[in-house]
C-alpha cells in the first residue's frame, strides 16, 4: 500500500512490505478525514505489528503520524472473507463488516464467513493531548504555550502511556542521548 501526500509535494511513500502469498484478501485502504490514520485489511503478517500466524484475515490501522501500525482484529483461521471498513473524521472509530467468527465459536460452522459489522476504537498514538511538553530549564515556570524548542536544547514530555515500561536512558559514547527508548520514539 502506498500514500501519495499532497500537503508534503505529492511525495509517495510505500506503508505497508507485505511478503508473498498465494490467496489474499484486497486491502481495500481507507483513510481517516483528517488524513492522520488509515485502516486496511490483510491475510498477510504486516511488518511492525503482531505477526499473523494463521493467515487469517485481519484489520490494521497505520498511524500516518508515528508511522506505528495496530493490528484491530485477532481473527481466527477460518477468517478469510473480505473486509471493508471506514475510519471518522480522527480516525478514532472504525466501522468495519468481518467474518462472524470474530464474535466466537459458531454452532454452524458455515456461518463463519458470512460478515456482521463491527466497530472499534484503534488505539491512539502514545503522546495523547494531555501530553505536555516543555523546555528542561523552564520546570516549574513553564510558559502558557510552548511553540517551539532551540535546537539541541533539553525537552522534557510528560504524559501518560509513554512507553510500555520504565527505563532510564545514558548517554550514548558520543554524548547525546538515544532518539529511541523502549519504543518510544523522539525525532
Amino acid at each position: 500500500m502506498f500514500l501519495c501526500d499532497a500537503r508534503s509535494g505529492g511525495v509517495v511513500r510505500q506503508i505497508t512490505f507485505l511478503g508473498a502469498r498465494a490467496t489474499e484478501v484486497p486491502l481495500h485502504p481507507t483513510i481517516s478525514g483528517d488524513g492522520t490514520r488509515v485502516a486496511f485489511a490483510a491475510r498477510r503478517s504486516v511488518p511492525g505489528a503482531p505477526p499473523n500466524s494463521d493467515g487469517g484475515v485481519e484489520l490494521y490501522v497505520y498511524d500516518i503520524p508515528s508511522a506505528q501500525i495496530s493490528k484491530i482484529t485477532n481473527a481466527p483461521s477460518s477468517a478469510t472473507a473480505e473486509v471493508v471498513s471506514s475510519l471518522n473524521d480522527d480516525g478514532s472509530v472504525a466501522a468495519f463488516n468481518f467474518p462472524r467468527c470474530l464474535s466466537g465459536a459458531l454452532t454452524n460452522s458455515e456461518l463463519a464467513n458470512d460478515s456482521e459489522i463491527y466497530l472499534a476504537a484503534p488505539p491512539r498514538d502514545r503522546l495523547s493531548a494531555r501530553s505536555l511538553f516543555v523546555n528542561g530549564a523552564s520546570i516549574g515556570k513553564e510558559p502558557s504555550a510552548t511553540k517551539a524548542f532551540a535546537p539541541d536544547s533539553i525537552a522534557v514530555a510528560t504524559g501518560g502511556a509513554l512507553a510500555n515500561s520504565t527505563r532510564q536512558s545514558a548517554k550514548l559514547p558520543n554524548g547525546t542521548f538515544p532518539t529511541n527508548v523502549e519504543g518510544t520514539i523522539v525525532t
